[in-house]
């Protein structure tokens, strides 16, 4: 598993993370899946999947994301989370990513 920054904005990014894991998979599938970005001082929880792509094989999922709404020059770290009755917990490494500066 992996996750990449794809193109990233003044108040936005396109994240994408490559999940072959198996349980991974079905979180996805079931919407129970959600993504924690944070700063320094503040943490989000939001559930911003907007696309699901099935392209490379059947056991490997290439997830799609997008954050908006993000602050020029900030460095943030996103992870996607699973969320569950008993907690929350990361499925896939960390992608960490810095908004451009205003000109």
């Amino acid at each position: 598993m992996h996750g990449r920054s794809m193109l990233v904005t003044e108040t936005s990014v396109y994240l994408q993370w490559i999940l072959s894991d198996a349980e991974a998979l079905k979180i996805v599938q079931n919407n129970t899946c959600y993504v924690l970005y944070k700063t320094g001082t503040e943490t989000y929880l939001d559930k911003v999947i907007i696309d699901i792509n099935w392209t490379l094989n059947l056991t490997i999922l290439k997830l799609d994301l997008e954050l908006t709404h993000l602050r020029p020059d900030i460095q943030y770290e996103a992870q996607l989370i699973a969320s569950f009755s008993s907690g929350n917990y990361s499925i896939a490494p960390t992608v960490t990513f810095k908004t451009l500066s205003c000109m």
